[in-house]
């Protein structure tokens, strides 16, 4: 059976991106707004929350919560 961790982050909610293989995130990456979220499952069955931005340079784009941090 699949445990749901909780959310983390609420639609509307400024966040940040956070990178673990590079100490350098593109300027495109640094403030957005959470528009969406939603949740995925993986092969082993276990569930993640997922989250549509809305970055302030006017891109979108879709992270796994552990990518995001709120923003300061």
């Amino acid at each position: 059976m699949a445990i749901l961790v909780g959310q983390k982050y609420a639609i509307g909610q400024s966040v940040k991106k956070i990178s673990y293989t590079s100490s350098a995130i593109p300027p495109r990456y640094r403030n957005g707004k959470i528009t969406e979220v939603f949740t995925k499952t993986n092969s082993a069955g276990s569930v993640h929350y997922y989250y549509k931005v809305l970055w302030d340079d006017g891109r979108r784009s879709e992270h796994a919560q552990h990518t995001l941090r709120p923003l300061d």
